[in-house]
C-alpha cells in the first residue's frame, strides 16, 4: 500500500488535527475500504492502494459530501432572513453526488419548526425523519438528555458559535471547492485544485477567501492583534473548513447513565470539564471545555478509529474522568485504550470578548509504563471533591487558589513524561505541599468547614516510599520523626494524639475539627519552625498526666511511638544547626499524613565523627521515654525543662544537673545556656536509641560519681568524641 504523508494535516491546530480524521473517514468510506491512516511528525499518514493524483481527484470529482445541517439554529439557512446562498445552490445543482445532501435539505423544508415546540423536542422530530446519513452531524453536535438538549464543546452550542453557523457556512464553501456556482469571479476547478493541493499537503501560494473559521484555527480567525495592521481578516482555505466538519463527526456524542446519577448526560468522546490549570493563561480565562484529540503511532482502519472514539473515555478511580486534572492522572495510568500514544489537549477558551477559539495547551504524552507515583493521589480525590462541590462562587478566594494550586500540581505530577526518581519525588511532594496547604486555608473558613471535615486516610507509608529518594536530609528525617510521632489511644483521655493535633485546629480523637483554642495552629507556617517544635514540646509536656505512687516517674516528652532518631540528626537539631525554610517545608507536607499503622524507616544516615559538648548531650539524655539505661536510672524530662530551655532560663543547667546526679553522674556542664535554646527544647520531641543516649550522658558527665570523685569538672563543659559507622535506624 501506498503511504502519502499529509503534511498539511498536523495535530496542531484542532482544524489541522479535524482535518486529518475527515480525510481517513471520507477515503475509507467512499474510495478504498482498506485505507488505513496514523499520526507522524510530519503529520497525519494516509496509507492506500491509491496515488496522491487518485486521492486528490476523488475529493475534486466524485466526494459526496455528508449532509451537515443544523435548522434548530438562527443562521442555518433554513430561515426568512438567513444566507440562502448555500442552500440554494446545493438544491440547485443535479451533481449525484449531492442527492443526499438535497433530500436531507427537502426534508427539513417539508417540516416547518413550530414557533411552540421547545429546541429538544425539534431536534427529536428531525432525528426522527432526517435520512441515516444526516444523523451523524445531529449526534456530534446535540445530545438529548432527560433535561433536554445538551451541545458538546467541540461544535460551540449546537453547531455554531455565536452569530457563526456552522453548516451553513458549510455548505458556502461547499459551493467553493465544487464549484456549484456560475458567473464572473467565481472559483474554478483549478482554483480549487490549488486549495486542496494546498490543503492536503502544505505550503503554496494560493489565494484564501475572507470567510470565517469559527474556533477551530485560533491563527487564522483574524480579530484584535491579528496582523501587523491591528485587526486582520479571517481568511480560509474552503477546503479546510469542509473537511474540517467532516471530521468532527467523528466526536459523535451519547445519553448516558453515569455511575450514581439519576439523571443521563452528555457523554461526548475524549471530552473535560475545563481545569484552570497547567497553561499559562489558565487563572486569567474561562474555559467551555477541554477536547483531548487522541493521537495513535501505529496504522489503523477508520473502523478502528470509529471504535475508539465510539468507547472514548479515560477512567480514572473506577469512574469516566470528568475533567483535565482526572483525564491527565488516567493517562499516567494506562486507563484507556493503549493504542493510543499522546493526547493533544485543547481548551475552548472565550476571547475577543465572548467568541471561542480552541486553544491548544500541550502534548499529554503516554508512558511506557504505568506511573504508581500518580496512583498514588487517588487518596485526595473524594476530599477535593467535597471542596468542588461547594462552588466557585462561594468559596473563599484563598482556598479557591489553593484548590488551583493542588490540581496544578496534579496536573505537572501527571502529564511528567517517564520522571527519574527523584524528579518523581520532587512532584509528589509538590502535590503533598499544596494538599497541606489546602487544609490549613480550609480550617480558617467556617462556611468551609461547615461542608469539608480534615484531612484523612493519607496513609504515610506509600507516600513516603514515593519520597524516599528525596527524604534524605537530616531535616527530612527529622520531620518523618516528629510527624510519626503518636500515643496510644485511650477512651477519655484528652491528650493530643501527635504533632498534628497540636499545630493544627484537628481533633485529637475524631476526624473533626478541634473546636479548642491553640496558640499553635498556623503558627508553623509563618514563625520560625524551631521556636514552634520548642512551644509544641512545652504544651506536650503540661499534657501528659504525671504517674501517680511513691517512685513513680514522669514520662519523657516524645511521643510513645516516634520513630528513632540518628544520633548526628538529633545533635544537628539541638544544635540549631538545621535549615529551618527546609525543615518547615518538610514539616507543612508531612503533618498531614496518617501515621496510625505506619512504621516509617527513616533513611541511613553517613556518620563520620561526631562531636557532642555538653549541654546538647545533657538534654538528648532525656529524650524519648524513660528507660533503664548501663548503669544509671532512667533520665525522664524534668516537668519545667522544655520551659527553662525554650525561655534560655539558668534554671535549665540546675534542672539538667540535678537530673544527671539522679543518675549517678557528675555533671560537667556550661554555666550558661547558647542562643540554641529553642532547639534544645524542641530536641526533647525526639527518641533515640537507648544507646545513643548512654552517649548522649557520657557526654554530658563524668562517669559515675564513685569513679570520678578526685576528678574536677571543666568549666566549659566536656566534648566527647564518637565515631561510629553508617547505620540504619528503625522504629522504636
Amino acid at each position: 500500500m501506498g503511504y502519502i504523508t499529509l503534511s498539511g494535516c498536523q495535530s496542531q491546530p484542532l482544524a489541522g488535527y479535524l482535518k486529518g480524521l475527515g480525510i481517513l473517514r471520507l477515503v475509507s468510506q467512499q474510495l478504498d475500504q482498506q485505507a488505513r491512516g496514523q499520526w507522524t511528525p510530519q503529520g497525519f499518514a494516509l496509507i492506500t492502494d491509491r496515488t496522491e493524483n487518485e486521492v486528490q481527484s476523488f475529493f475534486l470529482d466524485d466526494y459526496a459530501p455528508t449532509p451537515i445541517v443544523s435548522p434548530w439554529n438562527g443562521g442555518s439557512g433554513f430561515g426568512p432572513k438567513d444566507n440562502h446562498e448555500g442552500i440554494d445552490a446545493l438544491v440547485a445543482s443535479a451533481a449525484a453526488r449531492l442527492d443526499a445532501y438535497r433530500n436531507t435539505i427537502s426534508v427539513v423544508q417539508e417540516l416547518p419548526k413550530d414557533a411552540a415546540l421547545e429546541k429538544s423536542a425539534y431536534i427529536q422530530l428531525l432525528r426522527n425523519r432526517l435520512p441515516d446519513a444526516a444523523l451523524d452531524w445531529v449526534d456530534a453536535a446535540t445530545v438529548l438528555t432527560d433535561e433536554g438538549a445538551a451541545f458538546p464543546v467541540l461544535l460551540g452550542t449546537g453547531g455554531n458559535d455565536g452569530r457563526l453557523d456552522f453548516s451553513n457556512n458549510f455548505m458556502q464553501r461547499l459551493c467553493d471547492v465544487l464549484c456549484l456556482r456560475s458567473g464572473r469571479n467565481v472559483p474554478t476547478r483549478n482554483l480549487s485544485a490549488q486549495w486542496l493541493s494546498s490543503s492536503l499537503f502544505g505550503g503554496g501560494s494560493v489565494k484564501l477567501l475572507d470567510a470565517a473559521i469559527g474556533q477551530f484555527d485560533p491563527g487564522a480567525a483574524g480579530g484584535s492583534n491579528s496582523s501587523p495592521a491591528g485587526k486582520g481578516k479571517s481568511l480560509v482555505n474552503p477546503w479546510d473548513f469542509v473537511l474540517m466538519l467532516e471530521g468532527s463527526v467523528v466526536f459523535a456524542a451519547a445519553a448516558v447513565r453515569r455511575r450514581g446519577a439519576e439523571k443521563n448526560d452528555a457523554a461526548v468522546p475524549f471530552s473535560f470539564a475545563a481545569a484552570p490549570t497547567g497553561y499559562a493563561s489558565a487563572a486569567r480565562e474561562n474555559g467551555r471545555g477541554e477536547i483531548w484529540a487522541p493521537l495513535w503511532s501505529e496504522s489503523a482502519t477508520f473502523s478502528s478509529v470509529q471504535t475508539l472514539f465510539a468507547e472514548g473515555r479515560l477512567m480514572w478511580n473506577g469512574k469516566r474522568a470528568s475533567n483535565a486534572v482526572d483525564a491527565v492522572r488516567a493517562v499516567a495510568t494506562l486507563q484507556f485504550d493503549r493504542r493510543i500514544s499522546a493526547f493533544e489537549r485543547y481548551v475552548i477558551a472565550e476571547r475577543f470578548g465572548l467568541s471561542n477559539v480552541a486553544v491548544p495547551v500541550g502534548r499529554v504524552p503516554v508512558p511506557e509504563q504505568r506511573r504508581t507515583d500518580v496512583d498514588l493521589t487517588r487518596s485526595v480525590d473524594r476530599w477535593l471533591d467535597r471542596i468542588r462541590r461547594i462552588g466557585d462562587r462561594f468559596t473563599p478566594t484563598g482556598v479557591l487558589s489553593a484548590l488551583r494550586a493542588t490540581e496544578s500540581a496534579l496536573m505537572a505530577l501527571g502529564a511528567a513524561n517517564e520522571p527519574g526518581a527523584q524528579s518523581s519525588a520532587n512532584l509528589v511532594f509538590s502535590v503533598l505541599s499544596e494538599v497541606a496547604s489546602l487544609e490549613r486555608h480550609c480550617s480558617r473558613s467556617s462556611a468551609v468547614k461547615d461542608k469539608v471535615p480534615p484531612l484523612s486516610g493519607l496513609s504515610a507509608d506509600p507516600w513516603l516510599a514515593a519520597l524516599a529518594s528525596i527524604a534524605t536530609t537530616s531535616e527530612a528525617r527529622i520531620a518523618i520523626a516528629l510527624c510519626a510521632g503518636r500515643d496510644i489511644p485511650v477512651v477519655g483521655d484528652e491528650r493530643p494524639l501527635s504533632l498534628r493535633t497540636i499545630v493544627l485546629p484537628v481533633s485529637a480523637r475524631s476526624a473533626k475539627w478541634s473546636t479548642s483554642g491553640n496558640p499553635l495552629v498556623d503558627g508553623i507556617e509563618y514563625l520560625d519552625p524551631i521556636q514552634v517544635l520548642a512551644r509544641a514540646a512545652v504544651l506536650r509536656r503540661r499534657t501528659i498526666k504525671v504517674g501517680e505512687g511513691e517512685g513513680q516517674q514522669p514520662e519523657g516528652v516524645a511521643f510513645a511511638r516516634t520513630p528513632f532518631t540518628a544520633l548526628a540528626d538529633a545533635v544537628a537539631f539541638a544544635n540549631g544547626s538545621l535549615s529551618s525554610p527546609s525543615l518547615r517545608r518538610w514539616l507543612l507536607a508531612l503533618v498531614v499524613l496518617d501515621y496510625s499503622f505506619s512504621k516509617p524507616v527513616l533513611s541511613p544516615v553517613d556518620r563520620g565523627p561526631i562531636s557532642i559538648d555538653a549541654l546538647s548531650g545533657a538534654v538528648l539524655a532525656h529524650t524519648g521515654r524513660p528507660s533503664g539505661l548501663a548503669g544509671t536510672a532512667p533520665l525522664a524530662a524534668p516537668s519545667a525543662l522544655a520551659t527553662q530551655l525554650m525561655t534560655r532560663s539558668p534554671g535549665a543547667i540546675r534542672t539538667l544537673e540535678s537530673s544527671l546526679r539522679g543518675a549517678n553522674r557528675t555533671p560537667c556542664l556550661p554555666q550558661d545556656l547558647p542562643p540554641t535554646g529553642a532547639a534544645l527544647a524542641a530536641s526533647l520531641l525526639l527518641q533515640m536509641k537507648p544507646t545513643d543516649v548512654v552517649t548522649c550522658v557520657d557526654a554530658a558527665s563524668f562517669r559515675t560519681v564513685e569513679q570520678d570523685k578526685n576528678l574536677t569538672p571543666q568549666p566549659g563543659g566536656k566534648l566527647k568524641e564518637i565515631h561510629s559507622a553508617k547505620t540504619n535506624d528503625t522504629q522504636s
